[in-house]
C-alpha cells in the first residue's frame, strides 16, 4: 500500500524566539514508505521503525556533526531489533527483525511498547573526535521517541523534547511521517522547554503532522514562536551497499575460513539487512580475496 502525494522528505531547524532553544521537524513520509515496502511491515512495526528513523534524522540533523548517526534498540519483544541511520547529508536507511502483531484499534496516538518490549538503545556516531563514540541506554517505556528523548537527557545531558510518529488512513495506508525535537542549552533546565512540551501533545502533534506536508509549514505550525528556518536540507533512503563492501566483510574472515569455502565449492550469498539486495560471491572473487589475505 502506498502513501499519498505528499512533499519531499526533508529536515528544517529554528532558534525559537525569546529563548535559548533550537527546534527542528523532519518530514519522512517516503523514507518510511521505502521501509515498509523493503521490510514487509504491519503497521506497528512501521510506527516503531518510522520513529526511530526520524528521531535519528532529528537528532544528528540538528547536531550539525560531520558523518553518521546510528541508532538501535536490541528488545526481548516481538520486534526484537530496529536499526536506523542517517549520514550528514540526509541519506539515511533502516531495517526490522522480528514480527510486530496487528495494531489495536485506539483513540489517538498508538502505542508500540507491547511490540517493542523491554531491552535497549544504543547510539554510535562515526566519526567522533576519537574516530567513533558508542553509547548505551536502558529502554524506560518501549516507546521509542520516549526512550530515545531519555538517552539525549541520560547520556548526551541535553534537555530534550521529541515526538515522532506517523500518520495512517482507515485501510492502514501511510499517509504522514515526521517528527519534532526541541532542545535547549547542556546542563540547564528550562521552562520554555517544558512549555512546547504542555503545548505539542501528541494527539495535537499528529493532528498537525496530517495537514502539514513540508518541513518549514510543520515547524512553523508546531512552534509558532520560531524563527524562520535557519538551516533546510533534504532527507532520501539510500542505501551504502556495493558489492565491494561485501567482499571486504568477506576479506575480514581470514584465510582459512575463505579457503575452506573455495576447497567445499562454497559460493556464499551475502544479503543487505537494509534494501535487501542478493550478492553471489563466486569462486574467482574467494581466490581473489585469499591472494590479497
Amino acid at each position: 500500500m502506498k502513501h499519498s502525494d505528499a512533499a519531499a522528505d526533508g529536515f528544517a531547524a529554528a532558534h525559537v524566539s525569546q529563548t535559548r532553544l533550537s527546534a527542528a521537524v523532519v518530514t519522512t513520509t517516503a523514507v518510511t514508505q521505502e521501509l515498509i515496502d523493503r521490510h514487509q511491515l504491519n503497521q506497528v512495526a512501521a510506527l516503531a521503525l518510522s520513529r526511530l528513523a526520524s528521531a535519528t534524522a532529528l537528532l544528528h540533523l540538528l547536531s550539525g556533526r560531520i558523518g553518521t548517526l546510528s541508532l538501535q534498540v536490541i528488545s526481548k519483544g516481538p520486534l526484537r531489533q530496529l536499526f536506523a541511520d542517517i549520514d550528514h547529508e540526509g541519506r539515511m536507511r533502516g531495517y526490522c527483525i522480528g514480527k510486530a502483531p496487528p495494531v489495536i484499534p485506539q483513540a489517538g496516538r498508538i502505542t508500540v511498547a507491547a511490540a517493542v518490549g523491554e531491552g535497549a538503545l544504543s547510539a554510535l556516531r562515526h566519526p567522533a573526535p576519537e574516530g567513533f563514540s558508542h553509547s548505551t541506554t536502558e529502554l524506560i517505556t518501549g516507546e521509542i521517541d520516549q526512550d530515545i528523548e531519555h538517552f539525549c537527557r541520560q547520556s548526551e545531558q541535553i534537555p530534550s523534547f521529541l515526538l515522532c510518529d506517523a500518520v495512517f488512513d482507515d485501510a492502514g495506508v501511510l499517509m504522514r511521517a515526521g517528527g519534532l525535537l526541541v532542545q535547549d542549552l547542556p546542563d540547564t533546565r528550562s521552562d520554555a522547554l517544558e512549555a512546547v512540551r504542555d503545548r505539542c501533545t501528541p494527539e495535537a502533534f499528529l493532528r498537525t503532522l496530517r495537514a502539514c506536508d513540508a518541513p518549514a509549514p510543520l515547524l512553523q505550525a508546531l512552534i509558532p514562536d520560531s524563527s524562520a528556518p535557519t538551516r533546510q536540507l533534504p532527507i532520501a533512503w539510500h542505501c551504502r551497499c556495493s558489492r565491494e563492501r561485501v567482499l571486504g566483510a568477506l576479506l575480514t574472515l581470514g584465510q582459512a575460513e575463505l579457503q575452506d569455502m573455495i576447497d567445499s565449492r562454497e559460493e556464499p550469498q551475502i544479503d543487505c539487512d537494509f534494501c535487501q539486495k542478493h550478492y553471489q560471491v563466486t569462486t574467482a572473487e574467494l581466490l581473489s580475496l585469499t591472494a590479497v589475505n
